[in-house]
């Protein structure tokens, strides 16, 4: 080589390499910051084509070991270094899109070839240490760069076909690389041959490295980028499930005073009755016997009332019970305390779209009806009815959890603007009564 061509390879090699070094630099200092393992692999797959290109271009000194031995790197590593960073390229490209966890099938062939290169490495340096034919080598090399670029290849195909936009940058830099290593080749083939050349056989590849590595610097960047959107993401999922459960609670606690407010005015009015029947009771008991049986009646029933009216109150007071089956199971209970010593006929009517769906209940839905359920058996065996008729069908209205802005501040508002659907509606007809129970559709 002249003088002038050995200049150019300096130069040459020397950009080369600062441009590799400055990558690497960048890499690990991203590593120490954002400690994900595809930077580590990043930096190793760097490192390696630093150490490759130097031994390519015989700028690592040989090692006499012995008088018979000699440790060459262009010899000993030319083949082996290659194949260390393709494996450190596929161990970069798992981590990068997160294989394990996404493509857990194609994470386990990848594997196996990375395996095959590691087993690739050993062999053949086993093989020149030993002092093998060279040539045996080189056939071996061949058919392994032909294995490992056919498996490439395939791989290519299957990240284009499943179109992640991640693998992309895999892809391109792939395709580069290709391209970059077939370009040299070729200008290889024609200096041998005595042809001239437009520029160095290995600039062509150094070219494509760079290429390279810029898209995968790219493609770090941009699935940080992606990963700072999905958190801004969950972070607002978070503080929209923080404001749901805050009006949840305001439900909750709107519930409680409305709860404590029935039973404050059922246990109030009972009393109030029970007072003024015990007041009566002992005026009458000595003039009217018969009448202050009636009061202490009157005085058993109403203490009687409140007590179950209690219990219901309590029972609806469990999420388990909180359901349309429940619902129906108590109302049987009910008619079976009430209705049917009296002798008094109780009959439920399910709509067909009830019996094939699960319902979202609101938290006072059994509550109301329950409530209501009573009090109008009480009064109807009081005033002699003969049919009780539970109808019990879905609302045409559709409501949605969680409610937006737009359609409502909280269920409470909507529970209140539409209370006459959520509550049973009686109709008495010729000593019959049709309670009408209609069920709320919620979607979320």
């Amino acid at each position: 080589m002249s003088p002038e061509d050995i200049f150019i390879e300096v130069v040459m090699v020397s950009a080369f390499e600062a441009i590799l070094f400055f990558q690497f630099a960048y890499v690990i200092s991203q590593w120490i910051f954002i400690r994900r393992p595809e930077y580590l692999w990043y930096a190793a797959y760097i490192l390696g084509m630093l150490t490759y290109t130097l031994v390519i271009y015989e700028y690592l000194p040989s090692v006499h070991l012995s008088e018979e031995l000699t440790f060459t790197p262009r010899v000993h590593f030319d083949k082996v270094l290659p194949f260390i960073c393709y494996y450190f390229y596929y161990r970069f490209a798992r981590a990068f899109l997160d294989m394990k966890t996404e493509l857990p099938n194609l994470n386990r062939y990848i594997k196996y070839l990375e395996y095959f290169l590691l087993s690739y490495c050993a062999v053949d340096l086993l093989w020149k240490f030993l002092g093998q034919n060279p040539i045996d080598g080189e056939f071996i090399f061949h058919i392994s760069s032909t294995i490992l670029f056919i498996c490439s290849l395939i791989l290519i195909i299957i990240f284009l076909k499943k179109k992640i936009k991640l693998s992309f940058f895999l892809v391109f830099g792939a395709i580069v690389i290709a391209i970059g290593s077939f370009g040299t080749m070729i200008l290889m083939m024609r200096e041998q041959a005595g042809f001239s050349t437009f520029m160095p056989p290995f600039l062509l590849n150094n070219i494509a490295v760079v290429i390279e590595l810029l898209a995968f610097t790219t493609g770090l960047a941009y699935k940080a980028r992606l990963e700072e959107i999905e958190k801004v993401k969950f972070q607002k999922s978070l503080i929209v499930e923080l404001e749901n459960n805050i009006k949840l609670n305001n439900q909750i606690q709107n519930i409680r005073k409305s709860i404590a407010l029935e039973i404050h005015s059922e246990i109030g009015e009972n009393v109030s009755d029970i007072s003024i029947y015990s007041a009566l009771a002992s005026k009458s008991q000595i003039n009217n016997p018969e009448e202050t049986r009636d009061y202490l009646l009157k005085i058993r029933q109403t203490s009687l009332e409140v007590v179950a009216n209690m219990q219901d109150f309590i029972w609806t007071l469990f999420p388990e019970n909180a359901s349309l089956n429940n619902l129906i199971l108590k109302l049987e209970q009910i008619q079976n305390e009430i209705l049917r010593p009296n002798k008094v006929d109780f009959e439920i009517i399910l709509n067909e779209t009830i019996k094939s769906k699960e319902f979202i209940l609101p938290l006072d839905f059994n509550r109301l009806n329950i409530g209501l359920f009573r009090k109008i058996c009480i009064h109807g065996v009081r005033f002699n009815i003969n049919l009780i008729q539970v109808v019990i069908s879905e609302d045409f209205v559709l409501y949605k959890i969680p409610f937006n802005e737009n359609e409502s501040d909280s269920i409470s508002d909507v529970l209140s603007k539409f209370k006459h659907r959520f509550e049973a509606i009686k109709n008495i007809q010729n000593g019959n009564v049709e309670i009408r129970i209609s069920i709320p559709k919620f979607s979320y």
